[in-house]
């Protein structure tokens, strides 16, 4: 496997070894908007394998998504880059990254890449700070991109509004069209945490009750990322 070159700054990190202590004793810096227990969906994981040659590069890509702190339940498969597009926290809180960054530094896969959702409200208050546990093993991308093994990686959070979460624009407007235009043409792994438009992009009830604003069924992507 070859260098990455990241596209984003660096910063110094706390040690790994510290991070689960750390995450356990950490304290609850509640966002204003914080995600509370009503909002809480049904534990549905996501994960999927991608092989792919690619001009003569064969990778094994590991993607990930919507683990809202239960990353200990999961399995993750082998690869070469590990993808998490967001909603890795619970709640939103700082304890919640640092669990999910501890958990990830005791995963095998030489490259790691993550794109907050969401439920990542922390990385939208404080984000110097999120990102600050990823590193330096992790790839944090926001409107931001790298390059693995000679393939062009880009992410964005973004989202049109939901529910009043993390990373919301208005679905009319132009301030997603101008997020979605930062994508680089040459951009080979592009990776969201919301779906475009009518792509796996419906919303259904949870066990628990259904208190969202939006219809059963409807269709919730962006329209402007198709």
């Amino acid at each position: 496997m070859g260098p990455i070159r990241s596209m984003h700054s660096r910063r110094s990190a706390p040690k790994a070894s510290t991070l689960a202590e750390r995450a356990e004793g950490a304290q609850d810096l509640p966002p204003e908007h914080a995600i509370t227990q009503q909002h809480q969906i049904p534990l549905r994981f996501c994960w999927n394998l991608v092989d792919t040659t690619f001009i003569g590069i064969s990778i094994r890509i590991v993607c990930l998504s919507d683990t809202h702190g239960h990353h200990d339940r999961i399995q993750v498969p082998d690869g070469d880059v590990l993808i998490h597009s967001g909603d890795f926290c619970h709640r939103g809180f700082e304890r919640d990254v640092m669990a999910f960054a501890a958990w990830l530094d005791r995963l095998p896969h030489k490259h790691k890449v993550v794109v907050a959702g969401n439920h990542d409200r922390f990385f939208e208050q404080k984000p110097e700070l999120a990102q600050t546990y990823l590193e330096p093993n992790v790839i944090y991308l926001q409107d931001s991109g790298c390059v693995i093994n000679g393939l062009n990686f880009w992410g964005a959070p973004w989202q049109p509004w939901f529910m009043d979460w993390a990373f919301n624009l208005p679905r009319k407007g132009t301030a997603l069209r101008e997020k979605w235009n930062l994508i680089p043409f040459a951009t080979d792994v592009l990776i969201t945490h919301g779906p475009p438009h009518g792509i796996l992009d419906q919303v259904w009830p949870s066990s628990g009750g259904w208190d969202s604003e939006a219809s059963i069924g409807e269709h919730l992507g962006c329209e402007e990322l198709r």
